[in-house]
């Protein structure tokens, strides 16, 4: 199975409590689908264009089979997979990481220069011992209130300002008036109130 550091990087929304075992873990199932969620925060990611993996190149040390079932690797081993796979201009087989299964998960990645491996330290794959949580279940369905589309970069700046303030809840209060229409944003601490807006992106917007 191949995997970008899109997919991998999938472990920044799964927890790094080792009291919640489950969630310290990324689900990837056959199809590539990958999800992690932090029981706060839930995400899937599934690939969109499927590369021919006979085509990826040999990794020395890389073995084991394609997955056939749902496989589990911890945090630790995707933020290491993620930082080994190389981004190679205009090849995006080589932008990938490959994964086989046998005892344990093994993910290889390879510039056709230097080979890097990264294999999965515990138990054996197949001997879980816990229940990835259903995120299915929590994923939201049916027509929603309102849909704007939002820039993840501003996002991103409005969040790190708010972190910079004692906020007693803890939490950035978003407003929503229509999908054309500016998204308030509020905070407060024991010394100030905040409040703000974010413009909406248009479909097609260019993000540079």
């Amino acid at each position: 199975m191949l995997l970008t550091k899109q997919q991998l990087k999938a472990h920044v929304m799964a927890s790094d409590d080792p009291e919640r075992f489950a969630l310290t873990h990324l689900k990837i199932e056959p199809s590539g689908r990958v999800t992690a969620t932090n029981g706060h925060l839930a995400v899937r990611v599934m690939p969109k264009h499927k590369l021919d993996e006979g085509e990826f190149p040999e990794v020395p040390g890389l073995r084991g089979h394609e997955p056939e079932a749902d496989v589990m690797i911890p945090v630790e081993m995707a933020r290491a997979a993620e930082k080994i796979i190389p981004t190679v201009k205009d090849m995006p087989l080589l932008s990938m990481g490959r994964l086989l299964v046998s005892d344990r998960a093994m993910i290889g990645a390879t510039d056709l220069e230097t080979p890097h491996l990264v294999t999965e330290q515990r138990a054996a794959q197949t001997d879980f011992g816990f229940q990835f949580p259903a995120v299915e279940t929590a994923l939201p369905t049916g027509p929603p209130i309102a849909t704007v589309l939002l820039k993840a970069e501003y996002l991103e700046r409005i969040a790190k300002y708010a972190r910079a303030f004692a906020i007693p809840s803890g939490g950035i209060k978003l407003s929503f008036y229509g999908p054309d229409l500016a998204v308030g944003f509020r905070w407060s601490d024991d010394s100030h109130d905040v409040e703000g807006a974010l413009m909406p992106m248009r479909d097609g917007e260019a993000t540079t």
